[in-house]
């Protein structure tokens, strides 16, 4: 597919982003959809949940450590033949699970999975930075960030429907017909640019990618962290039943997602430093409130809610626009493995350290150091680039014109 270099958002470019996130949905779902069926997999299997939870985390750190890999398999098959070998990993992995017979068995075949699934979402990052080019990555990075907000809440309930009729084996088997659509019309409608190996090194002379990815770090970690401690502020200070927080959180989900939206939009015309501001700006309230809410009305903890939403959707955009804007065309796979790498990073940080504040204080405490991670934040955030993409990397968007199918 010819790279597309007018600012529109053409037709071509979102059926490409329709077929890349049929496969990339897949993935995400699979992430969470296995946790509500682990206690009938201890019953089956005999054993105790803490074993079964290896199924999950096999899952994970598989996708993790498969990321850094990225770059190179690009540069060796292309993103045409990498993203259809991946879909098959991960549909093999899926048949294979569900003829487990053992949870040994199990485990090791969620690894393969999980090798298929770590390389979807950066690869999907990869392939429609390198076709949007500059002036509309951060619309592109929006669309893509919103499934992905979708895929923790439908995971559970897709998981639930199926353990409950059909059993479940059929969580893993219910991939095939998807990651067959995938295939299919990955076939059709994907085609690979043509790369030029850069070196890591090489990259992390680009400014804007060293900025975005550290703020890209921080912001998987002002994501988690909060992640971790809403949900137990509503139960334990609050006093809500677990039913209920699920509710009661849903408004930052759509906080995010309409952020995502509209400040894809804004960071494309204004640049990402106007737009990761405004985030930053809006976490800070709705952290600061929360902190100071335990006998505030739920109204004003829901809008605090859907403020932080609006303000994490608003620092994503700004960080993954400015990490992929000066990056040349043929070393985006790369790019996207790094900031992958450090965004998954920067999650766990965020979770293990708001745990470990929690244990020794208050929730004061805790979200005070989350607000403290979002003033860092918020200094990064003035080295981004500022103004909207220009001109200057024409001659990458050239290079990316030239296509180079690999097949």
């Amino acid at each position: 597919m010819p790279a597309m270099r007018d600012a529109s958002v053409d037709r071509e470019l979102v059926r490409l982003v329709g077929v890349l996130l049929l496969g990339a949905m897949a993935a995400l779902i699979d992430t969470t959809v296995v946790s509500v069926a682990l206690g009938d997999l201890a019953k089956v299997f005999g054993v105790d949940v803490s074993v079964v939870q290896w199924a999950s985390t096999g899952y994970l750190l598989a996708m993790v450590a498969v990321i850094p890999l990225l770059g190179p398999l690009v540069d060796r098959f292309g993103t045409r033949r990498l993203w259809l070998g991946t879909i098959s990993v991960f549909l093999t992995g899926s048949v294979l699970c569900s003829t487990a017979w053992s949870i040994e068995s199990l485990i090791v075949f969620r690894v393969v999975q999980g090798l298929g699934a770590g390389l979807i979402l950066p690869l999907v990052q990869a392939i429609l930075a390198q076709a949007a080019g500059p002036q509309r990555i951060g619309r592109v990075m929006g669309l893509v960030g919103i499934p992905g907000q979708l895929a923790p809440v439908l995971g559970p309930v897709v998981g639930g429907l199926i353990v409950g009729s059909l059993g479940w084996r059929w969580i893993f088997l219910v991939n095939v017909p998807i990651c067959g659509a995938a295939l299919l019309l990955a076939g059709r409608n994907l085609e690979s640019p043509g790369t030029t190996p850069t070196s890591r090194g090489s990259l992390l002379k680009t400014r804007s990618l060293v900025v975005g990815a550290l703020l890209v770090f921080l912001s998987g970690a002002c994501l988690y962290a909060p992640m971790l401690l809403t949900p137990l502020f509503f139960q334990q200070v609050r006093g809500y039943d677990v039913e209920q927080v699920g509710l009661l959180l849903a408004p930052q989900g759509i906080g995010l997602m309409v952020s995502l939206w509209f400040t894809g939009r804004w960071a494309d015309r204004s640049g990402p430093r106007v737009v990761a501001a405004f985030g930053a700006l809006m976490l800070a309230l709705g952290v600061v409130t929360l902190a100071l809410g335990a006998r505030a009305p739920l109204s004003v903890l829901l809008t605090a809610l859907v403020c932080m939403g609006i303000g994490l959707g608003g620092i994503g955009i700004g960080a993954s626009a400015a990490s992929y804007r000066d990056v040349p065309s043929g070393s985006i796979p790369r790019a996207a493995a790094l900031v992958s790498v450090v965004q998954r990073a920067g999650a766990s940080a965020g979770t293990v350290t708001a745990a470990l504040v929690l244990q020794s204080g208050s929730f004061v405490r805790a979200y005070g150091w989350v607000l403290a991670l979002i003033g860092v934040s918020g200094a990064v955030v003035w080295f981004l680039p500022s103004g909207a993409a220009g001109g200057s990397r024409s001659d990458a968007m050239r290079e990316a014109a030239d296509v180079d199918c690999r097949c």
